[in-house]
């Protein structure tokens, strides 16, 4: 990604953050434009969620922390398991039935 351009969708983001009702942030720094500047793209009244090892830009309650800020600390992979499994979600199983129903449409 570096050194090349965003594709023109990329632009398209203040429209569809403004319908947000929830941004989640994985893995980040929040260093590299123009991404570290997406976090601020919602509106006020959005919560955001930082998944990650160690709290960054405005999670780290210095300029630009809203009262909605969540931080999760911890290894991504473990903490958005955690996650499905606390909403039920079974990842697993629902890959599973779209594998059938790959098969049951080339099937006829």
């Amino acid at each position: 990604m570096f050194g090349e351009d965003l594709p023109p969708r990329f632009y398209h983001y203040p429209r569809d953050f403004n319908r947000c009702d929830l941004l989640i942030v994985m893995g980040t720094s929040l260093n590299v434009e123009p991404f570290s500047e997406l976090v601020d793209a919602v509106p006020r009244h959005v919560p955001r969620v930082l998944l990650n090892r160690e709290s960054v830009g405005p999670f780290t309650g210095t300029s630009g922390a809203r009262r909605n800020d969540l931080f999760i600390p911890g290894d991504i992979t473990t903490t958005v398991k955690e996650l499905l499994r606390l909403l039920q979600w079974d990842l697993e199983e629902e890959e599973e039935e779209e594998g059938r129903g790959e098969v049951e449409e080339e099937g006829g």
